[in-house]
């Protein structure tokens, strides 16, 4: 049982890296409400690691809660910004429609 709880905690924490390095590199330019989503996101991991390993007692729960809590509000203000930006920017709703494949294929109609 201790195994799979590093085992969690570990994919945790390599997520929260992943999404702490899209909010600090300067190739992917997101906007300021994806930029906030994104950094509540990681700290609602952060939370999540540091209680993972911590869960054997039960009181411990109600802060695992509020990191769950924190991490979805930053999936939602990162969706959120997302949506706004798709439907406000032309470019973002063809590239979006190009990556979904829901583009005509060239010469299919001849």
């Amino acid at each position: 049982m201790d195994y799979v709880v590093a085992f969690i905690a570990l994919c945790v924490v390599v997520l929260m890296c992943a999404v702490a390095w899209i909010v600090v590199t300067p190739h992917i330019h997101e906007g300021l409400v994806i930029k906030c989503g994104l950094i509540m996101l990681a700290l609602g991991l952060f939370g999540l690691a540091v209680q993972i390993p911590l869960l054997q007692p039960l009181p411990g729960v109600a802060a695992l809660l509020r990191a769950m809590a924190i991490c979805c509000a930053g999936l939602l203000a990162t969706v959120t910004g997302l949506a706004w930006r798709i439907y406000r920017q032309p470019q973002a709703r063809d590239a979006v429609r190009v990556m979904s494949g829901w583009t005509p294929l060239d010469g299919a109609a001849e």
